[in-house]
């Protein structure tokens, strides 16, 4: 499995949403921004994770968080995967991959529904366009789950667990293993 999440983001300290650039108030750069939301789609496609190794840097900016992080995942199920996230690419790109051993499944923009998957038989398009808001069949789930009593799809233990990953990358990035 491969995703990318790249965009270029170099916020001034005069920006109002300067703060990500903020050890203290962000936690970290495009890993804590957006990987954590990559990482829940991960756990929630493969299950927990096993293994975690990483690489974090400052390629482009000086700053507090870094600009690109890389992390291997390995699933207790089998299988990895890699993660790259960048603020220092003038190319956009958000990225899902997956190769297995029958075939593969490929989503060039993630957010905008489009899924092609190859397997011996051909190639297909499927389109599963999202909600206008992204939010809100998250938000309308929540609320149907406290109205109803049952557990949300997107629990706190699903959080932690992605806090947990995202230490372990920072951890491993910083040069501990994890």
């Amino acid at each position: 499995v491969q995703m990318n999440a790249f965009e270029w983001c170099n916020l001034q300290p005069d920006d109002p949403r300067h703060w990500f650039m903020e050890r203290a108030r962000a936690g970290g750069g495009p890993m804590f921004d957006f990987g954590c939301h990559r990482i829940e789609v991960l756990l929630d496609l493969f299950g927990p994770v096993r293994r975690v190794t990483s690489a974090i840097a400052n390629v482009a900016f000086e700053r507090e968080v870094e600009d690109t992080a890389v992390a291997v995942l390995e699933f207790e199920r089998g299988g990895c995967a890699t993660l790259l996230v960048t603020h220092a690419a003038k190319e956009s790109r958000d990225t899902f991959d997956v190769f297995g051993t029958r075939g593969s499944v490929h989503i060039e923009k993630q957010n905008h529904g489009d899924v092609r998957i190859r397997t011996e038989a051909g190639e297909r398009l499927e389109s599963h366009p999202p909600d206008p808001n992204l939010h809100r069949p998250l938000i309308d789930d929540f609320v149907d789950a406290v109205s109803t009593g049952r557990q949300p799809e997107v629990t706190g233990e699903i959080g932690r667990m992605v806090a947990e990953i995202e230490e372990k990358i920072y951890g491993a990035g910083a040069g501990a293993g994890a």
